[in-house]
């Protein structure tokens, strides 16, 4: 897990570094459900969800959330 954003504590890195190296956690490979241009090296099972909260957000050539909801070729 990489620090993508501010506001952790670097044992909260290390929890979460831990817990996703976890071999439980890890997908062989990208699901079915997961759409988008991507291609991570390693997948992980949905078992943790988060909130953003910041000033902007940007559309994404990337992932499809929203697909066309913006503009031709545009996700969320």
């Amino acid at each position: 897990m990489c620090r993508c954003m501010s506001g952790f504590t670097d044992a909260f890195y290390v929890d979460r570094t831990a817990r996703f190296s976890d071999p439980a956690v890890l997908l062989p490979a990208r699901p079915p459900y997961y759409h988008t241009l991507e291609s991570p090296d390693v997948w992980f099972a949905p078992t943790v969800r988060g909130g953003l909260r910041g000033a902007h957000s940007y559309a994404s050539t990337c992932h499809s959330s929203g697909l066309g909801a913006r503009g031709s070729g545009l996700g969320a």
